[in-house]
């Protein structure tokens, strides 16, 4: 008897869980019953907050809905001319892009690396459908502060996982780096720690390839963080250089560039038209952070880098979530290993003592409530770094 209830809510909860995600894909990729059933894209589930994305916080056994199938014939699903608006795919008529472009997993036709991978809903087109419109051009006009909006698609960024959010994510800039990086590494398996770092292609090169494997191998997230480490007041050849190099050398690693979704601008700087290019046209969410441990200030002792974290968390709020700044790159801040103390373990005991619970970013990011995710506190420091509030304090230098 048991077994057969059992049995039977097996398949009324199965029933139900189908039932959430019946409906087309919603640009701003929220899905399930709050969100008007509607389903996520090929490849991707809906977590249980109602976002769509293929990490393991959307992943799992919780997920609202199942991992849609992936796309069977990529032809079928392209074999339409090109849209105006630069939309493509099943979604949008079976759409396909101009020649040289790919449909990104996301539905926007482009050439850079976050349309072009092992993700894409069609390859590079190869042949030109039978109609070639021309794409849309959107006059330039410099969006205010308060609007950092783009055409092309949502912008997507974050400086924290939102309040009232018992949440820290441990993030770690500039490397990986030989030497620097592995005890970090080890202080987070001794602690069952999952992290995220973001990758600099010019601190380490090659150097940095076994232990960009090693980071997935045990459960970190690899994020983007530029080739060369500019201020990015940079013409837009630049731009796209410093955007496309690194997932190229991540693949060279032997790494599918397609789980580089994250970036983080060096020195947190943006201008409006960076914002939306890199998140609203090439589909990266874009990371900033609202805990500073300031390792990577001349002078700096690891015992001030735990004061900072406790200050800022002062200005936040018990309770509401953290996303804390540190670095992993040569010759540069040692957090874990300084005359002074371990920091890193520190921080790691201080959060543990207010029952918060560590996450990557993507896991931070399947928690948010709207596209620009922001909380207490917001990116600190600089005037020119981009804050995700529209209603923050930063400002983007004119091109």
């Amino acid at each position: 008897m048991g077994a057969r209830v059992g049995l039977l809510l097996i398949v009324v909860l199965g029933i139900a869980v189908a039932q959430e995600c019946t409906e087309p894909p919603r640009d701003d990729r929220r899905c399930g019953a709050a969100f008007g059933n509607a389903r996520c894209r090929p490849g991707q589930c809906c977590s249980r907050n109602g976002r769509c994305g293929s990490s393991s916080s959307h992943c799992n056994p919780r997920s609202r809905c199942a991992r849609e199938p992936a796309v069977v014939s990529e032809a079928a699903v392209c074999s339409a001319p090109p849209l105006t608006s630069g939309r493509c795919g099943p979604d949008f008529g079976n759409a396909g892009c101009s020649d040289g472009e790919c449909c990104s997993p996301s539905a926007w036709c482009g050439t850079t690396p976050a349309h072009c991978n092992s993700r894409s809903l069609c390859p590079a087109a190869t042949t030109t459908p039978a109609v070639q419109p021309q794409r849309q051009q959107h006059q330039h006009q410099r969006p205010s502060r308060r609007q950092a909006s783009s055409s092309d698609g949502p912008i997507r960024a974050m400086s924290s996982c939102g309040n009232s959010r018992r949440m820290v994510a441990l993030t770690f800039d500039d490397g990986p780096t030989p030497g620097a990086t592995e005890p970090i590494l080890e202080v987070l398996a001794d602690h069952n720690i999952k992290a995220t770092f973001y990758l600099t292609e010019d601190n380490t090169g090659p150097a940095g390839c076994p232990l960009i494997r090693r980071l997935l191998r045990e459960g970190h997230m690899i994020a983007h963080h530029s080739k060369s480490h500019p201020q990015f007041n940079l013409p837009s050849t630049n731009l796209r250089r410093e955007m496309e190099s690194p997932v190229a050398w991540i693949a060279a690693c032997g790494v599918d560039p397609g789980l580089v979704t994250h970036f983080r601008p060096p020195y947190g700087q943006l201008r409006d038209d960076q914002v939306q290019e890199i998140s609203g046209r090439m589909g990266f969410v874009i990371d900033l952070w609202n805990v500073e441990t300031m390792d990577s200030d001349d002078g700096n002792t690891n015992q001030e880098s735990i004061e900072n974290v406790k200050r800022a968390m002062g200005t936040i709020g018990v309770g509401n979530s953290a996303v804390v700044l540190m670095h992993d790159y040569a010759e540069g801040p040692r957090i874990v290993d300084a005359p002074d103390g371990n920091a890193l373990v520190q921080i790691i005991e201080y959060f543990r003592s207010l029952r918060y619970r560590f996450v990557r970013m993507d896991e931070c990011y399947a928690q948010c409530d709207a596209p620009r995710c922001f909380g207490n506190g917001g990116p600190t420091h600089w005037a020119s770094v981009f804050d995700p509030d529209p209603n923050g304090v930063g400002t983007f230098p004119a091109e």
